[in-house]
């Protein structure tokens, strides 16, 4: 009977199907610069499977997609994080530029694409980041960012936050 019962559970236990899923997670690393200007350098980084679900990167539809693919969609990808990525200070638009080629790097297994970035504000005053990609196909991503030595999270709930780079964090 025992035997019986074992076997039953191990069989239950092996009908369920699991599946690992990362969670969908962008990284934001900028390093301020200033003169009279406030110059925010560095990278935006996403999963190739999450930017997959808004910009289509697979153009022969053979499952498979090849680095040739991504970099053929730079401009969407660069018109994407523009419309997502917004910095304002005092209601100003600062000017968000690409600059470099896109890199490929690996998080946990998976693919990322790297984005250069920069953005440049009207004076060394505070900003306000407002970031929104990726919530409209996934409600759950976040953005981990470190922003001239700020650490924080942007959430659906938390899209949009301020930094004064002029005060100690």
């Amino acid at each position: 009977m025992k035997i019986l019962a074992a076997a039953l559970l191990f069989l239950i236990a092996c009908s369920f199907k699991i599946n690992a899923h990362q969670l969908s997670t962008a990284y934001l690393n900028l390093t301020k610069t200033e003169n009279e200007q406030l110059v925010l350098k560095g990278q935006w980084q996403v999963a190739v499977i999450d930017l997959e679900h808004v910009i289509p990167f697979d153009i022969n539809t053979n499952d498979v997609i090849t680095w040739q693919e991504i970099k053929s969609q730079k401009e969407s990808i660069l018109k994407y994080l523009a419309k997502h990525l917004v910095v304002n200070q005092n209601d100003i638009g600062c000017k968000l530029h690409n600059e470099g080629d896109l890199k490929i790097d690996s998080h946990f297994n998976e693919s990322y694409i790297v984005v250069p970035v920069q953005i440049t504000c009207p004076t060394t005053q505070a900003f306000t980041i407002n970031y929104s990609a990726l919530f409209e196909v996934d409600a759950n991503h976040k953005a981990i960012a470190d922003i001239a030595n700020f650490s924080r999270v942007f959430t659906l709930s938390e899209n949009n936050q301020s930094f004064d780079t002029n005060s100690p964090n």
